[in-house]
């Protein structure tokens, strides 16, 4: 029995006086309404954000390296791929540091909203920390697609936990690396 339900059968039962009388048993409607709001009480408990356990999350990533071994060539081409991307990367903003605009190595997907503001393509910085987060996050999360036997559960949770690192590293997270955040701390002089 856990704890809730001591409380409701504690508040259900009947309460004696100091007279020695017992006060009149709760109503059906009473006992009813008090069990509401220990599972209420309950759910809400339940509800509270769970990380995933450390130990299940490192399996999982284990399980992940060990599917990429089996074809380090592969591996090692996709790695190659990323350096020459963010090579691509430097000399794009190079050249837009030196000559005005330069067409982007990677683009935002369209439904993703924390790029939205303009600084992020405006600002010849910005738009590289964006970039170079957009590389890194996609090859991040393309490991899982790059081992061949891996279990599809242990991919599915693999993707999942991957998705969740490159989304907590994203450059808007951070306020100094965050346009609007910035532009709030000036206009409150770092009182926010």
């Amino acid at each position: 029995m856990n704890e809730n339900a001591r409380t409701v059968e504690k508040k259900a039962a009947p309460e004696s006086r100091a007279d020695g009388a017992t006060a009149p048993a709760p109503t059906l409607a009473e006992r009813i309404a008090a069990v509401t709001r220990a599972a209420l009480a309950r759910a809400e408990e339940d509800a509270e954000f769970q990380i995933p356990h450390p130990a299940v999350v490192g399996k999982t990533f284990i399980t992940l390296a060990d599917a990429l071994a089996q074809d380090p060539v592969r591996v090692a081409s996709a790695q190659a791929d990323l350096w020459r991307s963010y090579a691509r990367l430097w000399r794009a903003y190079a050249a837009r540091l030196a000559d005005g605009p330069a067409a982007a190595v990677v683009e935002p997907a369209p439904d993703d909203r924390r790029f939205k503001d303009e600084a992020w393509s405006e600002d010849p910085s910005l738009d590289f920390l964006k970039q170079a987060y957009l590389l890194g996050a996609r090859w991040l999360q393309g490991l899982p697609a790059l081992a061949r036997d891996l279990d599809p559960a242990q991919r599915r949770k693999a993707e999942f936990y991957l998705r969740l690192i490159a989304d907590a590293l994203a450059p808007t997270n951070f306020p100094s690396t965050n346009p609007k955040v910035q532009r709030a701390i000036a206009a409150e002089k770092g009182a926010n």
